[in-house]
């Protein structure tokens, strides 16, 4: 009987091994020409097959807007800069979302301000006031 299980675990063993080993069929890729070809496409015909009509909202809330522009922001500004402009003031107004960051009463200083449409993430404007 142990040897029977000894057998039993073997074969699930090498079962196990022999599936986990086996390549995955590759996966299709276009290329670079083929990435190149459709900047091209992009810049001269922005109607063609694209969901961005500069009419539909595509960044639609508050926190989608943050984590767009947090890391551009600390690539900036520097992360422990902004995280210190924390809570952050969002308002939504005539499609744009304009963030800022605020900082204690009594600190020197200024905070950050983003305007990004939202129907295409287009950044307007990134300044930070001292």
């Amino acid at each position: 009987m142990k040897r029977l299980k000894k057998l039993f675990l073997l074969v699930v063993l090498t079962l196990t091994i022999s599936f986990c080993s086996q390549k995955q069929e590759p996966r299709l890729r276009y290329g670079k020409a083929f990435a190149e070809q459709e900047l091209k496409l992009a810049l001269t015909d922005t109607t063609l097959h694209n969901v961005v009509d500069n009419k539909t909202v595509l960044l639609k809330d508050s926190l989608t807007a943050i984590s767009f522009v947090e890391p551009i922001l600390f690539s900036i500004y520097g992360k422990d800069e902004i995280m210190f402009e924390r809570p952050y003031e969002t308002y939504f107004i005539d499609n744009y979302w304009i963030i800022s960051g605020s900082i204690p009463k009594g600190v020197d200083g200024g905070a950050f301000l983003v305007i990004v449409d939202s129907r295409n993430y287009k950044l307007l404007k990134i300044t930070h006031f001292e």
